[in-house]
Parts: C-alpha cells; structure tokens; sequence
C-alpha cells in the first residue's frame, strides 16, 4: 500500500451518494468541526481494499459484511483536529 501522512478520513457512502459527498461529510468527525481539506472534483484513491465476512478470502476480515474499502489523500489546512477513527493508525 502507498504511504499517506496525515489524519486519515473514514465512514460509509450512503446510497446514491458521490464519493466526493462523503468525504466532504466525513471531515468534521474525523477533522474537526473546522476542518476544510482540499477535494479535487473527482478524488482518486491511492489504493482499494476489500473485506468479506468469510476469514482468507483477502487479507482483510469484517464479520459483519462483505465492504469495499477506498482510500484518499490529499491536502489539508489548519485547524485540523484529528477525532475517532482519524486518530487510529491502519493495520
């Protein structure tokens, strides 16, 4: 996987959602309340990852369902506050 530095976003898109949306939607939870980091109009992910209910089917287990996982970077700005998931390293 590509490194990234900096707080990480995380969260589900809802259905009929952009990804772009939820990103946006996610910062404050994950950023802070002041958040504003830069989306570029069609974010790309530096990598992808799947999750299946079933253990060794890929390297990543959720029981609870069958997830595909993407993953941003991108450029922030001051104010960031890192909360929640933002503050817990991968892997």
């Amino acid at each position: 996987m590509a490194a990234c530095a900096g707080a990480r976003l995380s969260g589900r898109v809802l259905y009929q959602e952009r990804v772009r949306d939820a990103i946006l939607r996610h910062r404050g939870s994950d950023l802070g309340p002041v958040a504003l980091p830069q989306v570029p109009p069609s974010p790309q992910p530096f990598t992808v990852a799947e999750y299946f209910p079933t253990p060794g089917v890929t390297p990543f287990h959720d029981p609870r369902q069958h997830a595909v996982s993407l993953a941003f970077c991108g450029p922030g700005h001051r104010g960031l506050r890192p909360q929640q998931d933002a503050l817990t390293s991968p892997g």
